[in-house]
């Protein structure tokens, strides 16, 4: 019976999404069902914690039975409303790569072996996960002692600071002296919730099995979505093992909790969905696109300041450049001279008051003084070339990106994949060389990494598509 429940609760989402976005790919579209696996999968993990916030909203329990019913309705609707919609064949999909109509021998050998190989790195990361106990420090103290007291309530009870909770009336609300994030966004304690409804009882190790189910995801939307732009099998299988095999990414599948791996895969969906539609002005890829940076937020708070990443890049993919300089050179102006004069001060809908000023930084996450240069290189060359985290990746990375600028006239996407690069990696510039709470977090190494994270898988897939008139002879 546990087995038979927690199997819903890993496949009702995965179902739920499938149902909704097997329009969006045509059946004959090359990777269209490893992307929609993988996609369907992440998305549908998304939409069931929105359901279990709904719930709430209305005042019902967190009921297994009743979620499930929930997420079965909207999985017959989806099906309804996709069964004329078959989905589309790109217009105009440039081949990135060569692609024979007919592996060669050598070719399903490679690729027989890139397969095993994956398989087998998650095949451990299923052992670690079934045999440790929660682990890392932030799952345990910011986001499973959520999900174990909403587990035990059977609802969404509020979480409020110490402070608050001190001089409140409302003695239904929990805190905690460990739990310094209570306005943390709920999707990671929902989905471990999720898992322990499922499976009847609190598992420390079963309610981390999506993060297992999540890098299998990335995987398999990488994989797709590479295929569908031009890539060949192998060449596709080769990238997505580079991204399987990488360390950082591994320790945050096989010591799940963290949120790093859910931001990491969103971000990669929603970066890989909006280069497709670059290329194609595919609407279904457009509104994929949307659909995962609206979800950024929902998963951690700087998902916001990943978000906002993509504003530059749709301006170079939807602008003739002519407008775009100009409306860089105005719009940096008017920026800098607000900056250094009268400063910048707005308040957004959902997000808060932004200030930005030589004196003081107000942001989602963070509050601090003004920026000031901090010169924190050996960190981040330890850990990005010295330090077994990412491989060769930081090697790698920049010859792929130099070798798609010859290119860039003639690729809209290609262009757009770059700056959207280059914008992410001045957002981390700017976070942890600019601001002092985060320059020191670079010295101690404590986030160095887990922010980093969030752009690699997208960066690779940029670089993949970087070498796109690289002929490599894969015919005999």
């Amino acid at each position: 019976m546990e087995t038979l429940r927690l199997s819903i609760a890993s496949l009702l989402p995965l179902v739920l999404g499938i149902a909704w976005l097997r329009g969006i790919w045509h059946a004959d579209t090359p990777g269209a069902w490893p992307a929609i696996l993988g996609y369907g999968y992440i998305l549908g993990m998304v939409a069931t914690a929105l359901v279990m916030l709904a719930l709430d909203t209305l005042g019902a329990p967190q009921h297994f039975a009743l979620i499930a019913g929930v997420l079965g309705v909207l999985t017959a609707a989806g099906l309804w409303a996709t069964r004329r919609r078959p989905g589309t064949v790109p217009a105009s999909t440039e081949v990135l790569f060569t692609d024979p109509t007919r592996a060669v021998p050598w070719q399903r050998v490679v690729m027989a072996l890139l397969l095993g190989l994956i398989a087998l790195r998650f095949a451990g990361f299923a052992l670690e996960i079934a045999w440790r106990p929660l682990f890392p420090w932030d799952a345990w103290m910011n986001w499973a002692l959520k999900s174990r007291v909403w587990f035990e309530h059977g609802q969404l009870v509020p979480y409020i600071s110490p402070s608050e909770w001190m001089t409140g009336t409302d003695r239904s609300a929990y805190t905690g002296s460990t739990l310094h994030n209570t306005h943390y966004p709920p999707l990671v304690p929902l989905i471990q919730l999720w898992m322990a409804l499922g499976a009847g009882y609190w598992s420390e190790s079963l309610i981390n099995l999506p993060w297992l189910l999540c890098g299998i995801a990335l995987v398999l939307a990488f994989y797709g979505q590479a295929r569908a732009l031009g890539a060949s099998p192998l060449v596709a299988l080769i990238f997505c093992y580079l991204l399987a095999s990488m360390p950082f990414i591994g320790i945050h599948v096989a010591l799940a909790g963290y949120a790093e791996l859910w931001l990491a895969a969103l971000y990669a969906l929603a970066a890989m969905a909006f280069l497709h539609w670059a290329a194609t002005r595919h609407p279904g890829q457009g509104i994929l696109a949307i659909a995962c940076i609206a979800a950024l937020p929902f998963v951690k708070q700087p998902g916001i300041a990943w978000a906002v990443t993509f504003i530059p890049a749709l301006l170079v993919a939807a602008l003739p450049f002519r407008w775009l300089a100009v409306g860089t050179v105005i719009a940096g102006g008017t920026l800098a001279a607000f900056y250094f004069t009268t400063g910048i001060a707005l308040r957004l809908p959902q997000i808060g008051k932004i200030v930005l000023s030589p004196d003081r930084v107000r942001l989602p996450g963070y509050t601090g003084d003004g920026f000031t240069f901090y010169p924190v290189w050996d960190p981040f060359v330890q850990n990005l070339f010295v330090l077994a985290n990412w491989h060769l990746l930081w090697f790698l990375v920049p010859v792929l990106l130099a070798a798609a600028l010859p290119s860039l006239a003639r690729s809209r996407e290609l262009r757009a994949g770059l700056t959207l690069a280059l914008t992410a990696l001045a957002f981390l510039f700017v976070v942890f060389f600019f601001t002092r709470r985060y320059s020191v977090e670079a010295l101690n190494y404590t986030t160095i990494n887990r922010a980093i994270i969030h752009m690699v898988p997208a960066l690779l897939f940029v670089a993949m598509m970087s070498i796109r008139r690289v002929r490599i002879p894969f015919r005999e």
